[in-house]
């Protein structure tokens, strides 16, 4: 994902931090100078932030590695000032599945607070209620506070995830349960309707607050219940269809020795934007992407040859093969362009742009 840098992996699974990361330390800066801390106040709020969005790495942990025991990989993790996300690679199948593995976050949450919650007892046993805990405020000091504090977070944290709004875990819960009854379409048109109501619900509250994070995190709700369900929608489309519906069987043939000037004039046409290529006895050996066509123009190499270009990399797909494995396919592997094969005949092709038109298409007309 673009903006982000590695800072760890685990069992496969890369964790990045999104550039807007560093903003958190803004606002501990201006939480610290509201509240008139000091240096040794600001840096104790930060460490807070920080042991914070460990366990927020542990949360999103708990979805990958339920989701990996399902059989779903995961992407990556992607950190950010209002959260993490697992990116699983595709949904769950079943609706059992998707119930465990939307749970599994607020577990962890818990098992931490439970967990944390003897080291109190152990400290100050007569002091440390679970009433105390949540009265915690800024005029407390901030290293007695820190292990207190990240329980009430931990415990806060599980709680918002738990309400039944798409798309919390508490919204995947609901559409998993519901699912079951009415199938992972309508589901999640009823989960998206209620998590979209409960962010400008939210949003109704931060403007009246005044508090900016509030409303980002009802904007960020919003709009990621609806990218959902477009998503499911897509998916939805693609089981429909086959390979067959929408290949192209009249593509142009770009051979190794040609130069770049014949697929740069090509797509400019607008038809074709990447394209399969081939030796003289007519066998591919390997794609032009359209990023490779863009790449010789920019250079303004329209007389170097294709073969300089090029990209062995490609597999033969069949014409019954479903919409939504060549989309998974393509999106996995980077392919822009698939030759279609039957019976060892070259039928034709299907590229991204073609796909991703077909898409738009049947949305439009749904």
């Amino acid at each position: 994902m673009k903006g982000t840098i590695n800072i760890l992996q685990y069992s496969g699974i890369p964790v990045r931090l999104h550039w807007s990361f560093g903003l958190i330390f803004l606002w501990v800066f201006y939480v610290g100078q509201h509240w008139n801390m000091g240096i040794e106040g600001m840096l104790w709020i930060g460490s807070l932030v920080i042991a914070l969005f460990l366990c927020v790495i542990l949360h999103e942990f708990g979805h990958a590695l339920t989701a990996k025991h399902f059989g779903v990989k995961t992407k990556d993790i992607i950190l950010s000032p209002i959260g993490g996300v697992a990116r699983l690679e595709s949904l769950p199948q079943k609706p059992i599945q998707e119930f465990y593995i939307a749970a599994a976050g607020p577990l962890v949450n818990l098992g931490i607070a439970v967990a944390l919650y003897p080291i109190i007892l152990i400290v100050s046993p007569s002091h440390w209620t679970l009433s105390t805990l949540l009265k915690l405020g800024p005029e407390a000091n901030p290293a007695l506070i820190f292990i207190p504090s990240l329980i009430v977070l931990n415990l806060g944290l599980a709680l918002f995830n738990l309400v039944p709004a798409f798309p919390l875990d508490g919204g995947r819960i609901f559409r998993a349960l519901l699912s079951i009854r009415m199938g992972k379409f309508r589901a999640t048109k009823t989960a998206t309707i209620v998590g979209q109501g409960f962010a400008i619900l939210l949003a109704l509250v931060g403007l009246y607050l005044g508090n900016f994070f509030t409303i980002a995190i009802s904007l960020f709700l919003y709009f990621s219940a609806r990218q959902e369900m477009q998503y499911v929608q897509v998916q939805k489309i693609l089981t429909s269809f086959t390979v067959k519906d929408i290949y192209r069987s009249h593509f142009k043939k770009i051979y190794a020795q040609d130069p770049m000037q014949l697929a740069i004039t090509e797509s400019q046409k607008g038809v074709e934007r990447s394209f399969l290529v081939f030796n003289l006895a007519d066998e591919i050996i390997g794609v032009l992407h359209e990023e490779f066509v863009l790449e010789a123009i920019k250079e303004k190499a329209p007389e170097r040859l294709t073969i300089d270009y090029l990209s062995p990399k490609f597999e033969y797909i069949d014409p019954a093969d479903s919409l939504k494995t060549i989309l998974e396919k393509m999106q996995k592997e980077g392919y822009s362009i698939l030759p279609i094969r039957s019976e060892g005949k070259l039928l034709g092709v299907l590229d991204r742009n073609g796909l991703y038109n077909f898409i738009e298409l049947q949305r439009k007309i749904r």
